[in-house]
C-alpha cells in the first residue's frame, strides 16, 4: 500500500524539489540569492506601508515583488539547464531582475521619504509636507473664489483643475458647486459623483449630490443619496422633507418640515426656507380638500408663509416673484404651488 506523505512535510509541498532547484542555481549564479533577498525587503516594504495606509502605493509594491518572485523563479531553473545558451539567457534575466529591483526600492524609499521623484511619489500617493502644504493653500484660494460676492465662479473652476492633481476630492467638490451654481445640473452630478468616490464618507457631498438629483427630476436617487447622510440634524430633515414634496407625498413632507426651525440657515444662509416649503405643502394637500378642511389648510399655508417672508422680506419677495431660485437652491416647485396666493400674502 502506497502511504501518503504526511500533511505538512517539504516532499509533501514540493519545497524541497524547489529548494534543491534554488540552491543549484545560486551555486552557479550567485546572484540569485541576492535577487531573492531584494525581493523579501521589498515585500516587508510593501506590507510596512499597508499598515501605514499607504494602500494604494501597498498594492503598487507587493504586486511588484509578486510578479518578481515568479520571474526569479522562472529565470532561476533556465540557469541550471544543460545548454549553455539557456544557462547565459537565465544569468542574464536574473541579473536584470536585481537591478530592477534595486533601482525600483531606491526610489520607493526617496518616493516615502521625501517625495522624489515627484512622477513615482504621486503614483503612489506620498507627497512632502511642503507640497501637502502648498495644496491646501491652493484648495482655500479655490473655497474662497467660489464663496466671495466678486463672481469669480470661473477662477474658481480653473484652479480646480490644477489641485486636482493633488486633491481630487476638493477638486470635484468645486467643479460640482461651480456647474450647479451655473444651473448645469448634468455636470454637477457627475463631478459630486466623482468627488463622493474620493471620500464615500463625507456627508455635505451625498447632500449636494442629492441636491443636484432632485434638480434635474431623478427624485429616486436624490432619495436614496440623501438617505446615505449619517447626520440626520435638521438640514438632512429639511431636505428630505422637499424631496416628498417632490414625490408628491405631501403626507410625509409635511410630518417632517414642522419640526425644522425657521431660522435654519445652513446651507445658503437663507432662513424661512422650511416655512415656505410647509406653506407649499399645505397647498397642495389642500387641493383635495373641500369646505372648512380647505379652508383651514390655506390659512395654515398663509400663517408659515408669512412666518417665513418675514426672515429676509426683500430676498423672499425677489424669490417668490421673480427669480425662484438662488445659486444654492431651487424654489420653483415651491412658488409653482404657491403662484395664486403670492401677490395677495406679500405685503
Amino acid at each position: 500500500m502506497t502511504q501518503s506523505p504526511e500533511l505538512g512535510s517539504n516532499d509533501a509541498l514540493g519545497l524541497s524539489s524547489l529548494l534543491k532547484m534554488i540552491n543549484l542555481a545560486s551555486a552557479k549564479v550567485p546572484a540569485v540569492r541576492f535577487a531573492f533577498g531584494i525581493v523579501g525587503i521589498a515585500a516587508c516594504g510593501g506590507i510596512i506601508s499597508l499598515f501605514f495606509g499607504r494602500n494604494f502605493g501597498a498594492v503598487v509594491i507587493i504586486s511588484l515583488t509578486f510578479l518578481g518572485s515568479i520571474l526569479l523563479f522562472v529565470f532561476a531553473k533556465l540557469t541550471t539547464s544543460s545548454n549553455s545558451t539557456i544557462q547565459w539567457a537565465g544569468s542574464f534575466l536574473i541579473w536584470v531582475v536585481v537591478v530592477f529591483f534595486s533601482m525600483f526600492l531606491l526610489l520607493t524609499t526617496t518616493a516615502f521619504i521625501g517625495a522624489w521623484p515627484e512622477p513615482w511619489a504621486k503614483f503612489l500617493g506620498v507627497s512632502s509636507a511642503e507640497q501637502e502644504k502648498y495644496c491646501n493653500k491652493k484648495i482655500s484660494v479655490m473655497w474662497a473664489m467660489l464663496n466671495n460676492d466678486s463672481n469669480q465662479m470661473g477662477d474658481a473652476l480653473a484652479l480646480a483643475s490644477d489641485v486636482a492633481s493633488c486633491d481630487l476630492f476638493q477638486s470635484e467638490s468645486v467643479r460640482g458647486a461651480v456647474y450647479f451654481y451655473r444651473g448645469e445640473f448634468v455636470g454637477a452630478i457627475n463631478h459630486f459623483e466623482n468627488a463622493l468616490k474620493a471620500m464615500p464618507s463625507d456627508d455635505p457631498t451625498k447632500r449636494n449630490l442629492a441636491d443636484a438629483y432632485l434638480a434635474v427630476g431623478r427624485s429616486s436617487e436624490a432619495l436614496a443619496t440623501i438617505n446615505l447622510v449619517t447626520d440626520r440634524n435638521n438640514l438632512w430633515t429639511y431636505k428630505i422633507a422637499k424631496i416628498y414634496f417632490y414625490r408628491n407625498k405631501l403626507e410625509e413632507a409635511k410630518e417632517l418640515i414642522i419640526s425644522v426651525p425657521t431660522q435654519l440657515t445652513e446651507d445658503g444662509n437663507l432662513p424661512g426656507k422650511p416655512r415656505i416649503l410647509q406653506a407649499a405643502i399645505a397647498i397642495e394637500i389642500s387641493k383635495s380638500k373641500t369646505g372648512a378642511d380647505r379652508d383651514a389648510l390655506v390659512a395654515d399655508a398663509e400663517n408659515q408663509f408669512k412666518q417665513g417672508v418675514a426672515t429676509d422680506s426683500e430676498k423672499w419677495k425677489n424669490i417668490l416673484k421673480y427669480v425662484h431660485s438662488t445659486k444654492h437652491e431651487s424654489f420653483i416647485k415651491e412658488c409653482e404651488s404657491l403662484k395664486n396666493y403670492i401677490n395677495l400674502w406679500i405685503d
